[in-house]
């Protein structure tokens, strides 16, 4: 995408919420009660801004062809991710002698969600540790056919309809821990919200067209957030409440339009490889803080501020240490 059309807001926070991504699966001062909510918006952010590209990259016309080359592409990444992580999950089962064997339930989460428990669950000192996060890329592609199959309905009022009500259908059901499968709940429809949103703001138009609207939601938004405190305090996890937040929050980056101008000229250079490295740290941070915990490493209660910044630090080095030296690395646009 061309960089004038770029919001930079959006490239920012993709660091904000790569480090919200860690935050779920590494503890941060022992506890998760005021940053826990906004944590739960990291995935659908992913998710939001891969269709809202998705989408204004369609301005053009073609459709189809722009939603098969992007399922292509995720299918590819899964692809790679998945063998990669087969392969240090062997090296890791002969290091620490605990070999195990591929069960049916194994087959079972690789056909549904594309983590097995023979990649990701590995033992150190008597805990279990996931080491990969592939199901977000895996259920995005399983998202990205899905729509494709239903291209000439996608901004029809029916399926807007039907993808809400599977949304708040499967919100209900992982609050009452009857499934732990969140395609529906967060990868198709996040996805799907992000191409109308996207559609809406082709030619910088915006979704609001008033600052009486703009603090109208950022309020809305605030007492989203207070509500999903509330909720974490009472022992319930955010789901509902999650998705208006994490749709009021993307809004709030995507129309901030007249202050982008402003952060490109005066303040924030553009970060135009900010997707590279974000992907880098949703991918890797699990694999980092089970290695540091295998070493050793006591992090004092930072855990999640400290494998941020060694997984960014790894991502860059090698990335841009790998461009220097000519090797073709291949990014990932969303």
């Amino acid at each position: 995408m061309n960089l004038e059309k770029r919001n930079p807001l959006i490239d920012y926070a993709r660091y904000v919420f790569a480090f919200l991504v860690v935050c779920i699966h590494v503890p941060l001062a022992h506890g998760g009660i005021i940053y826990m909510p906004l944590a739960r918006c990291a995935v659908p952010f992913f998710y939001l801004v891969t269709g809202y590209f998705l989408s204004i990259s369609m301005e053009e016309g073609n459709t189809e062809g722009k939603i098969r080359k992007v399922c292509v592409k995720w299918l590819k990444l899964y692809g790679k991710y998945i063998a990669l992580f087969l392969l240090i999950s062997f090296i890791l089962d002969a290091c620490f002698h605990q070999m195990e064997r591929w069960t049916s339930t194994d087959s079972l989460w690789l056909l549904l969600s594309g983590s097995p428990p023979f990649i990701d669950q590995h033992v150190w000192n008597g805990h279990i540790y996931g080491i990969s996060t592939l199901w977000f890329l895996y259920c995005g592609f399983l998202a990205l056919c899905t729509l494709y199959l239903l291209r000439k309905y996608l901004y029809t009022k029916w399926l807007f309809g039907i993808i809400i009500t599977l949304q708040i259908v499967s919100a209900i059901a992982l609050h009452e821990q009857w499934t732990r499968w969140l395609l529906f709940y967060s990868s198709i429809p996040f996805l799907y919200y992000g191409m109308l949103l996207g559609r809406k703001t082709k030619g910088n138009t915006g979704i609001l067209h008033s600052s009486k609207q703009y603090t109208i939601l950022a309020v809305f938004s605030l007492f989203l957030f207070c509500v999903s405190v509330l909720e974490i305090i009472l022992h319930k996890d955010v789901f509902i409440a999650n998705i208006p937040l994490s749709l009021g929050l993307f809004i709030l980056l995507t129309d901030s339009r007249h202050y982008c101008k402003y952060l490109y000229n005066n303040i924030l250079p553009p970060p135009t490889i900010s997707h590279i490295f974000t992907l880098d740290i949703y991918i890797w941070h699990r694999l980092i803080y089970y290695l540091m915990k295998i070493i050793g490493i006591e992090m004092y209660g930072w855990d999640a501020v400290v494998v941020f910044c060694v997984t960014l630090a790894l991502a860059m080095t090698m990335r841009i240490g790998a461009s220097r030296i000519k090797v073709p690395v291949k990014g990932f646009r969303k």
